[in-house]
């Protein structure tokens, strides 16, 4: 029982401290974050993290957690899980991925298509974020946008055949010559077009 009780006063002192650090980095956070959404494309949009008391403890202390978020200005902010589209999801996912990796201080991030469901500007701010991400840390990133591949400093080919039954990937890496072929074909498909040359040449400056 004394060991029970001097654990429990011990994870209830960790709690408090835990709870006083969020409320003392959540504005921080949720100003950087919403200076990211807006450099992405998401000039409204608004986070705003909802921490609640919970009469017992959990995986993050003794509260609860929630992410509030609104894309567009009018609506009331609402748990992040429902009211986030696919292409929202994976601008504040890069925003959050960001800001962590800025604290944490990683060696090495892997990002797998985290550019799912954006195109055009959206996507060229993008790369461009996962670049400045790259300045600090090694960033894997898995791709299929032309935008986010062209910003690579070395890129590579996935290539998946099936030999006797079972799949096989090869990874190939790219010469810059290479490279503008791969990334003008993400462009135009599977006839390369001199247009589509000219535009990854164009995002490749």
């Amino acid at each position: 029982e004394k060991k029970i009780s001097a654990s429990s006063e011990h994870l209830e002192k960790l709690a408090k401290e835990l709870s006083t650090n969020r409320k003392k980095s959540a504005p921080d956070f949720v100003k950087k974050i919403e200076a990211l959404l807006k450099q992405l494309g998401l000039e409204k949009a608004k986070i705003e993290v909802e921490l609640k008391d919970s009469q017992n403890f959990n995986p993050f202390g003794k509260e609860q957690i929630q992410l509030m978020f609104q894309a567009n200005s009018g609506f009331p902010l609402k748990p992040i899980q429902s009211a986030i589209s696919g292409g929202e999801r994976s601008r504040v996912m890069l925003s959050v991925k960001k800001i962590m990796a800025e604290n944490a201080e990683l060696p090495t991030l892997i990002l797998d298509e985290i550019d799912t469901g954006v195109s055009g500007k959206v996507a060229e701010e993008m790369g461009n974020v996962m670049k400045e991400m790259s300045t600090n840390m090694q960033l894997i990133v898995i791709t299929h946008l032309a935008q986010v591949a062209a910003k690579g400093n070395n890129n590579y080919k996935v290539i998946k055949e099936d030999i006797s039954g079972r799949t096989r990937s090869n990874i190939i890496p790219l010469s810059e010559e290479e490279k503008l072929q791969e990334i003008a074909q993400l462009l135009s498909g599977s006839k390369i077009t001199d247009a589509a040359i000219s535009q990854a040449q164009e995002l490749m400056k």
